[in-house]
């Protein structure tokens, strides 16, 4: 019983070191007054800066996840000592969350301001994006 116990909580421990995929990562929230001054053309700039510096953030995070994830199973199955080589939470995570709310603040001010191609810019490129994801899942 007492090894069961055991196994069960470094099992947790090492899920709990693992790092997550950026779809698993909510927006944290930022207040849309910081960009209370800022022009629909500032904002697009605004926006498609955090946008990209949040796609490239996600992209690191994911091959992060991959990676613990393959380590993982190495270390659970063949080679415990490969689990000490898990990545887990760099930062990335909370990066990742303050960029996506800093999105949501922009795209917030940009309703208020009524920046309409600004928005329908974004509402493309959801769509756009969600189309790519449900493609690469039927694959």
């Amino acid at each position: 019983m007492t090894i069961r116990l055991i196994a069960v909580a470094a099992a947790a421990m090492v899920l709990a070191a693992c790092a997550k995929s950026s779809d698993k990562i909510s927006a944290q929230y930022v207040s849309p007054l910081a960009y209370g001054d800022y022009s629909c053309d500032q904002l697009r700039a605004e926006l498609s800066r955090v946008g990209a510096r949040a796609a490239e953030v996600a992209g690191v995070q994911d091959e992060a996840a991959s990676s613990d994830t393959g380590t993982m199973a190495v270390g659970m199955i063949l080679f415990w000592p490969a689990l000490f080589f898990l990545e887990g939470d760099t930062g990335r995570e909370a990066e990742l969350g303050r960029l996506r709310g800093e999105a949501d603040a922009i795209e917030a001010t940009a309703t208020r301001k009524e920046c309409f191609a600004l928005l329908d810019d974004v509402k493309r490129q959801r769509e756009e994006a969600e189309e790519a994801r449900q493609s690469q899942e039927t694959k």
